[in-house]
């Protein structure tokens, strides 16, 4: 396997998890039929082009393209900015829907305005440092949609390793370290599992916060032993300068290395 393909996978070490999938192959240790009737009753696929559908979806933003357009409108409600009031916001995105079709609704506004105002969220991440996307929740589910589909048969290997690398590439485009990265993704988790199940949202976040905060500080951790972007002391960034070299494998993502950007691994949804 090349560094650039054990990068792509690890971008989907958060599934990798709790799937019980090892992190260092495009196998899948589940019977086909098995694997066939999970992508099917939880996404949606049953042959390989809903597969390739869904995974350029995740690429595009599934969550993240809703939650993008609605997280200001929100952000606005709870810093008590004047002229903004929830009813007003949800007229807008009534007339955008109608208009521009159902990128981002009422219910996605919903969602997100009662995850903050409700306060779900604030052990896992404060007010000031809250992100405007949520791509990583997306990204990192790539992963696991395309060694799903390749096991179900329904895509290739060669067909796979352009999509996890397209995944990494954008992660790395967006997050500068798996910190942040581990934000997009309990913060994903929980949003997505308030337009579901609200009453369940807080249980989300401290479950996606126990297993980030897991794959930021485990020793054996693919985020500790690699940084984002970084296998083997090779730079998958094209123009970063050559890192320093080092035999500490640990020290890939020592917390002392990010300046504190919202909460330090140990309060992320603990």
């Amino acid at each position: 396997m090349t560094a650039e393909q054990q990068d792509a996978l690890n971008v989907g070490a958060f599934l990798w998890g709790v799937n019980d999938m090892w992190c260092d192959t495009l196998d899948v240790d589940v019977p086909q039929p098995q694997v066939r009737d999970a992508l099917a009753t939880a996404w949606g696929i049953s042959d390989a082009v809903s597969a390739r559908m869904t995974v350029g979806r995740l690429l595009d933003g599934m969550h993240s393209g809703a939650f993008e357009v609605v997280a200001p409108l929100v952000a606005a409600i709870v810093k008590k900015t004047a002229g903004h009031d929830p009813d007003s916001h949800r007229e807008f995105l009534a007339a955008r829907t109608q208009f521009r079709g159902p990128s981002a609704t009422i219910a996605d506004y919903d969602a997100l305005m009662n995850l903050r105002t409700m306060s779900v969220l604030r052990p896992v991440i404060a007010d000031s440092y809250f992100p405007a996307h949520i791509r990583s929740w997306d990204l990192g589910r790539v992963g696991y949609v395309v060694r799903m589909s390749r096991s179900a048969g329904y895509l290739s290997t060669d067909e796979c390793w352009p999509m996890l690398i397209s995944a990494a590439v954008s992660a790395r485009s967006y997050y500068a370290n798996w910190r942040q990265f581990a934000h997009g993704l309990v913060i994903g988790r929980t949003y997505w599992m308030a337009l579901h199940e609200m009453n369940n949202a807080g249980a989300a976040a401290k479950t996606a916060g126990e297993r980030v905060h897991g794959l930021l500080m485990r020793p054996d951790s693919p985020w500790r032993r690699y940084r984002l972007g970084q296998i083997g002391g090779v730079s998958m960034v094209k123009g970063q300068p050559e890192p320093e070299t080092t035999t500490d494998t640990t020290s890939a993502e020592q917390p002392s290395e990010v300046p504190p950007s919202g909460p330090q691994p140990g309060e992320l949804g603990m």
